[in-house]
């Protein structure tokens, strides 16, 4: 059963300003997030699964005082409401949990935590909620240790965002204890990124032109019986390793042949 629009407006309200880390949610510093991480995080709640952007709509349509306006599919905060985007440096835990997709393993062996498309990547004190915000973006999740403290001590920022809730613009790859995986698991990931390449690369390579069936494609041999002085095809004579040699005289050879053909 949906809500009142009262009552939902109020629930929104309370999710993006006053509680987004229970949530997993967080704002970029220009006071933005994406939508499709809002509807992520909601549809995790039953009560609020019916919620889409035409709801959001809907509900400044109607008049009902949101802290946020959606455009071109991003929340914004209000100008009331920016300071809910302002983080402040903090001291980390010993101990922080970041959840990512299983084909990023290597990557994040080789260079790190990175936030991808937001300003920052969350980390969170609670394993079982990295795990929940990765399974957002698929099924098939791992979550790895970071060691917070050590990493504070030599000069990574952390940025407080809410309860159990961290942002790092970078994280490098020493202070992350990715978990163990076995042979085969390691095997078969090796076997998915190198198809992986193999895609990327035949995606970016040039099509070759198709050829359309029953057609033909006409070169200077199709046109020896109309065009005489065409007769010898020079692309056909390199392939078989010819020369252009057509001896002396030619010239004026191919001259008498045009006068015939006026006469």
């Amino acid at each position: 059963m949906k809500m009142l629009h009262k009552t939902l407006a109020k629930t929104l309200s309370t999710i993006l300003t006053c509680v987004p880390a229970e949530y997993g949610l967080f704002w970029d510093p220009d006071g933005t997030m994406p939508w499709k991480e809002c509807y992520w995080a909601l549809q995790e709640d039953p009560a609020l699964r019916f919620v889409r952007e035409s709801t959001v709509r809907e509900l400044l349509l109607l008049g009902h005082d949101l802290p946020v306006v959606l455009e071109e599919g991003r929340l914004r905060l209000c100008d009331g409401q920016r300071g809910v985007a302002q983080y402040e440096p903090m001291d980390p835990p010993e101990r922080l949990f970041a959840g990512f997709r299983r084909r990023q393993y290597q990557a994040m062996g080789k260079m790190g935590l990175r936030p991808g498309g937001r300003a920052f990547a969350p980390l969170f004190q609670d394993p079982a909620m990295a795990e929940r915000w990765a399974r957002r973006r698929g099924t098939d999740v791992l979550v790895a240790e970071i060691r917070a403290a050590e990493a504070a001590g030599n000069g990574v920022v952390f940025l407080k965002a809410g309860d159990g809730m961290y942002l790092v613009e970078m994280l490098p790859p020493q202070w992350i204890d990715l978990p163990r995986l076995s042979a085969n698991e390691r095997e078969k990931m090796e076997a998915q990124a190198q198809l992986a390449r193999e895609k990327k690369r035949k995606k970016a390579a040039p099509a070759a032109e198709a050829d359309i069936p029953g057609a033909v494609r006409i070169g200077r041999r199709h046109l020896r019986g109309m065009f005489p002085e065409a007769a010898y095809d020079h692309e056909e004579g390199a392939r078989k390793g010819r020369t252009n040699k057509k001896g002396k005289g030619w010239k004026k050879g191919a001259r008498k042949e045009r006068r015939k053909r006026e006469l």
